[in-house]
């Protein structure tokens, strides 16, 4: 039962409904604030601690449904109303997106100047140009690879979400009117476009999940939720957006019919909450995952006014206070974390996270009370409105050509000294298996067969066939990064890693090849935590530490079948790496000195952390009487692991892959495997 104050609040809507849909003012949907609410703060607790709610990630689409559910609202009222324009439209979603966005982007980038290393400075540019022009989640997109950089250590991931949303802006205006036109199949025809969209996201995700993820199209159908509730809210004959008008409860409300309210409340907080409760970041996603908290969004929506568990939680002033700052919020969260990442690498998730989470609030609120706020009362001076959308356009033109200037080297970080770290950590070079395929004048071929350990050595051969084309012998290569060349086992984050190991075996004893290079990132293999045997249908993950001895004697066997085949074989162990060996590993960023420093380590510390499973497969090269290929005498003398060369010039890309120019220029082991004499 609602008391007196609140049935007189929404009885005084009621009253004015007719009148606000003549002067293009819009009621107030309390309850949609204490959603957005919900939203942002699974978003952010998410991002703190993954551990608390792991599948937070959600919160997004919960906007997307909140977003499209208004937008189509207020659309469908103008074209009513014979007051729509797309100039009208745009230019609110100018003011509403662009100032907010412009600053963080300002703010983002001085820092970034401040404590990046040239390339990653550039990559903050593309994002930066990327964001202010709405198409982030297309630039994300393309650079999703085995060597794209973490999530944490982009400072502007997150706009992502704010692609899609714009992009979806750019269609949506323009066709809703069209299909208002054909008044009792509107629904229909919005409900089959929702469809499509929704099987394109199961079918691209099948294929590729991170198209699925960034792409638009696969993501339409959760915005395209929030449009079809508002046509279930209206009159088919007149799309009149019944979701305005609240009708006030009164005490002839059955108690049936005020259960059914709540039940439906409960059932919408729960296909939220339940998947931001299991889903995590291991989770298929957005896929069939996506449908359980888009259903909750809408019923949250539908049934969040009426229900009384609704309006407390959704409609106290708290959750109020959040959902009116829950757009500069999620703008100002994740440069925040990110950043915090990027100058502590080692950084826990502890104080500092709750701290930070407190900034990003304080921040926000500023952003909404003196920028957001005082932008929308000006548009009630229609020339001072006109004059602000220029300014505001104008400011996110120049960030975003700034942006471009930055990725293309034209604006140097604060660190630029540390240019050779830079080109350290994108030195990189393997086009790929067929592309690596390097045709030699004898018939026999070598095959290089493992992981992006294997793929690193590349260089070498490239630099040994234009110097020598006459004797380099055919060389291939089989290789899938993350995958450790060892058939039975599988992973479950990369699934096609055991057909990735049988092929490999069945083209080593093909004909043609003479010798087979197994290599990979055998501790990887160990740490990695989510190998298991292929006939587990539990996909229980392999404990390497007490029961991994049959992995290594399955690698065994099919290495002595090859054996058997005459094949010449070499295993390469593990190289050194992990901890300073990555170049871009500086103590403190903020005082960082723009001099290169020489990076090595003692060979104890690299055999520690290599010895025991380098130790099982010297043991498998002495039972198969194949040989051995150790790192170690690459990179280590005078007992020390150098990770630079006395100057400071790294050898490495990143915390375990050798550079490519190092590789090439300087990695002789495999030279006499794939010359003629």
């Amino acid at each position: 039962m609602m008391d007196e104050r609140q049935v007189a609040q929404i009885e005084k809507l009621n009253a004015c409904h007719d009148k606000m849909m003549k002067s293009h003012s819009y009621t107030y949907l309390p309850h949609i604030d204490g959603l957005r609410a919900l939203a942002i703060s699974l978003v952010v607790i998410f991002h703190a601690f993954p551990e608390v709610i792991s599948g937070g990630f959600i919160g997004v689409d919960v906007f997307f449904v909140i977003s499209g559910y208004l937008i189509t609202g207020i659309l469908i009222k103008e074209i009513q109303a014979k007051t729509y324009t797309l100039k009208s439209f745009y230019a609110r979603r100018i003011k509403r997106i662009f100032p907010a966005l412009a600053l963080v982007l300002t703010v983002t980038l001085l820092f970034g100047w401040a404590v990046l290393l040239e390339t990653e400075f550039q990559q903050l540019g593309k994002h930066a140009a990327g964001g202010g022009g709405f198409i982030a989640n297309l630039v994300l997109w393309q650079e999703v690879g085995y060597f794209d950089v973490k999530s944490e250590y982009k400072p502007l991931l997150h706009l992502w979400s704010l692609g899609i949303e714009e992009q979806f802006y750019l269609f949506w205006p323009l066709l809703l009117p069209f299909i208002l036109r054909w008044s009792e199949k509107a629904f229909n025809i919005i409900v089959l476009i929702a469809i499509v969209s929704f099987v394109l996201n199961i079918l691209i995700f099948d294929r590729t999940s991170s198209s699925a993820f960034y792409l638009p199209i696969p993501r339409f159908w959760e915005l395209l939720a929030g449009s079809i509730l508002v046509f279930l809210h209206s009159s088919s004959s007149s799309f009149r957006w019944a979701a305005l008008h609240i009708k006030a409860p009164t005490t002839q409300v059955s108690s049936q019919a005020r259960a059914s309210q709540e039940l439906q409340f409960i059932l919408a907080l729960a296909l939220i909450m339940g998947p931001a409760l299991l889903l995590n970041s291991e989770s298929a996603f957005p896929s069939w995952n996506a449908l359980m908290p888009i259903l909750g969004t809408v019923l949250a929506i539908h049934s969040g006014s009426h229900s009384f568990i609704g309006r407390k939680l959704l409609s106290n002033p708290i959750s109020i206070f959040f959902g009116l700052i829950s757009y500069p919020l999620y703008l100002w969260h994740w440069p925040l974390f990110s950043f915090a990442k990027i100058i502590d690498p080692h950084l826990e998730r502890s104080l500092l996270y709750l701290t930070l989470i407190l900034v990003a609030i304080l921040l926000a609120f500023i952003t909404y009370r003196f920028i957001e706020k005082p932008l929308r009362r000006a548009a009630k001076n229609p020339q001072k409105n006109n004059l602000i959308i220029v300014a505001i356009l104008f400011l996110v033109l120049s960030i975003s050509i700034c942006g471009i200037f930055i990725y293309k080297g034209s604006i140097a970080s604060r660190l630029n000294g540390l240019a050779e770290i830079s080109r350290a950590t994108s030195d990189w070079d393997f086009p790929g298996d067929k592309d690596a395929y390097t045709q030699g004048g004898a018939a026999e071929t070598i095959l290089f067969f493992g992981d992006s350990f294997v793929q690193q050595l590349y260089p070498r051969i490239k630099y040994l066939a234009e110097k020598y084309p006459q004797k380099i012998k055919t060389v291939a290569f089989h290789t899938s990064g993350g995958c450790a060349p060892v058939p039975g086992i599988n992973r479950i984050s990369k699934p096609y890693c055991q057909s990735h190991a049988v092929q490999g075996f069945i083209k080593a004893a093909s004909k043609e090849v003479s010798t087979i290079i197994i290599g990979g990132s055998w501790v990887g293999l160990e740490m990695r935590g989510d190998y298991f045997k292929v006939d587990d249908p539990s996909q229980q993950p392999i404990d390497f530490h007490s029961d991994a001895d049959w992995v290594y004697e399955n690698l065994l066997s099919h290495i002595q079948q090859l054996k058997k085949q005459g094949k010449k074989i070499y295993l390469v162990l593990n190289p050194p790496g992990g901890g300073i060996a990555n170049p871009g590993a500086i103590e403190n960023r903020l005082t960082a000195s723009n001099t290169l420093q020489v990076k090595k380590q003692p060979i104890k510390t690299h055999l520690e952390r290599t010895g025991k499973v380098n130790n099982r497969l010297i043991k498998l090269a002495n039972i198969a009487q194949i040989k051995i290929i150790d790192p170690t005498k690459w990179l280590c003398r005078g007992g020390e692991c150098w990770f630079t060369d006395a100057f400071g010039v790294p050898y490495f890309k990143d915390i375990t892959h050798l550079r490519a120019s190092y590789v090439g220029c300087c990695v002789t082991a495999f030279d006499e495997i794939v010359l003629t004499e």
